[in-house]
């Protein structure tokens, strides 16, 4: 037996119920049809069509068996079936709420390569204790690295509770504590997936679990999930396919991939992952656009013994939002 058309089901609901208005139609068809009609709009321009609210020309064409074939009758349901259509922890970003007007970020401790001298002169200095945010590399997770390993390595169970401690302490000093994972937080997960990915999704094998952040108060965020501040977006800067961060001026490239991304010139964009600092201003548009962007200093020491003279920055930026519009500004602590 032949399926039934989307239009055919409005002229027998129509017929059967008396309804006349066609949002009422259209509400009627999501409720009692929902296979079919998933959006209440989609329906109720569906029974515009066939109502010939939509024009005559419109009406025809719904009259026209050859228009309810595959991708018209049933597709979306297919796809649900078939297609990978769940939703993806990127496709929308984490909103730090206006609400709170200066955001402190810190980045890259890199647990154990943490410069407690850096964190001390920080929590001294810093004027605002409202909200901290870790944008990236709390962990540096060496036991699971492609890195060579010291010969005092730390295992992992200890390095957890290092930075267990970390985000508690920070949570004694700031009101709000914000964790996004980078690239060296994610490492745990890529272990897994490589290595044992069966067991990949067991309930407390996540970093947030392992990290206990839930207990304490602090808000996570996937690694792969850009942040909106403001007028600013901020990411760890991992991100990207093609790795930034070797060169020593990378906010240019930060800022190239951002404005591809937007699909904008005027785009505000702050990165870590670099371990140094760094701004740019693109060059303007026609129309007089540009976009600009920041790196961020490093909360660890200024070299690893698989980079021994990187010679990083050590720092921390505050950003201050007015009315919409973050200021961003960036704090060196020369030790």
């Amino acid at each position: 037996m032949s399926k039934i058309s989307k239009a055919d089901i409005i002229r027998q609901v129509i017929t059967k119920t008396g309804l006349t208005k066609k949002k009422e139609i259209a509400r009627y068809l999501v409720e009692h049809y929902p296979n079919e009609f998933t959006d209440l709009e989609k329906a109720r321009t569906l029974v515009r069509a066939v109502t010939g609210a939509a024009g005559e020309e419109k009406r025809a064409e719904f009259k026209n068996p050859e228009k309810f074939k595959f991708f018209t009758n049933g597709f979306e349901t297919w796809a649900s079936e078939n297609l990978n259509v769940e939703g993806r922890p990127w496709d929308t970003p984490f909103e730090i709420p206006s609400s709170i007007k200066v955001l402190n970020v810190i980045a890259d401790l890199h647990s154990i390569h943490m410069d407690y001298r850096v964190m001390e002169k920080f929590l001294k200095d810093v004027k605002d204790k409202t909200a901290v945010l870790i944008n990236g590399d709390l962990l540096d997770s060496e036991s699971l690295s492609r890195h060579i390993k010291q010969h005092n390595l730390v295992g992992y169970e200890k390095e957890l509770e290092i930075c267990q401690n970390i985000l508690k302490g920070l949570k004694e000093e700031f009101n709000h504590v914000y964790f996004k994972a980078g690239n060296h937080d994610f490492w745990l997960e890529r272990y897994l997936l490589i290595n044992a990915r069966e067991i990949f999704r067991l309930r407390g094998l996540q970093i947030e679990e392992l990290l206990q952040c839930g207990a304490l108060g602090v808000h996570f965020i996937h690694n792969l999930r850009y942040i909106k501040y403001g007028d600013l977006d901020i990411i760890h800067g991992h991100e990207f396919s093609s790795g930034f961060g070797a060169g020593k001026f990378p906010a240019a490239g930060y800022v190239d991939k951002w404005q591809t991304f937007k699909k904008a010139y005027d785009v505000k964009i702050l990165a870590s992952h670099c371990h140094r600092q760094d701004i740019v201003m693109s060059r303007r548009s026609k129309d007089g656009q540009y976009g600009i962007g920041w790196v961020t200093p490093a909360f660890c020491r200024k070299s690893a013994q698989y980079n021994p003279y990187a010679g990083w920055d050590n720092g921390w930026t505050e950003l201050v939002n007015k009315d919409g519009k973050v200021e961003v500004t960036i704090h060196i602590i020369n030790i």
